[in-house]
């Protein structure tokens, strides 16, 4: 899906295959957005070969809540995966 703001396009997808759950998300330039990754916890979540819970990751006020792995995320392509259980 994507999306054409007044800050330029935003852009979600994602991939379920084996039981593993890809997404991307594309944010415009000087922009943040929050993401919520459902059926997970942010260490489950990989993000450019480590956890998206390890210290020195680009995302801000990383949490759990309601069962879904919840950040935010600065602007450019970012690719997450995990282990999904939900369908």
């Amino acid at each position: 899906a994507s999306f054409e703001s007044v800050y330029g396009e935003i852009v979600s997808g994602w991939e379920l295959k084996d039981g593993n759950l890809r997404v991307q998300v594309t944010i415009p330039a000087n922009s943040s957005a929050v993401v919520r990754l459902p059926g997970t916890t942010a260490a489950q979540v990989s993000y450019k070969g480590g956890s998206l819970a390890s210290p020195g990751t680009a995302f801000t006020n990383v949490r759990d809540e309601n069962g879904d792995a919840v950040f935010e995320a600065g602007s450019g392509r970012h690719e997450f995966s995990y282990r999904y259980g939900g369908m």
